[in-house]
């Protein structure tokens, strides 16, 4: 879909742009592997209960973030996801 939309150039592009983060992630998953890093592993934090929320049918307003999750809008891939346009 991203290279339908963005072109074969500018996926190419990116790949090289991102080949030192893939190199680290390999490189951070090995050592992982090998238990030369040990886990962070956070439990519970930064956990929202439901009562947390305040959910329309519009928006989703998540404590924390400035700007609600708005649910009315508009596709705009349209041609991608196979659904008209409003």
């Amino acid at each position: 879909m991203l290279a339908q939309k963005h072109g074969a150039a500018a996926m190419t592009a990116y790949d090289k742009r991102h080949e030192p983060i893939r190199r680290q992630i390999d490189e951070y998953d090995v050592k992982m592997s090998r238990g030369e890093i040990a886990p962070i592993y956070q439990f519970g934090e930064g956990v929202l209960e439901p009562e947390d929320l305040t959910i329309s049918d519009t928006r989703i307003k998540v404590p924390g973030y400035a700007h609600p999750i708005e649910l009315d809008v508009d596709d705009p891939y349209p041609d991608m996801s196979g659904r008209p346009s409003p």
